[in-house]
């Protein structure tokens, strides 16, 4: 279901400013962690209470996902930054 919803377009984010992202972070969901990822879905937003999905999953004390959305993150830095040279 989440991946059909992903792949037409669906609003991830909740009407209380709350993430998809950060929602799967605080249930240790670590399959939707990866499809929210794979998805594009933006890994530094805040949520309500102003704590990106790596804080909340840090809050919780879920290294694995701290692990996982931090080598995204970092991932995606080094992307960015490799187009600015080229």
């Amino acid at each position: 279901m989440l991946k059909l919803l992903l792949e037409n377009g669906a609003d991830v984010n909740d009407l209380d400013g709350n993430t998809a992202l950060t929602n799967a972070a605080k249930k240790r969901d670590f399959l939707t962690v990866e499809r929210l990822m794979a998805a594009g879905v933006d890994i530094n937003r805040r949520d309500a209470s102003g704590k990106t999905a790596a804080e909340v999953a840090l809050s919780e004390g879920w290294d694995d996902g701290v692990e996982i959305l931090t080598a995204e993150n970092q991932q995606r830095l080094m992307e960015e930054a490799e187009a600015l040279f080229d």
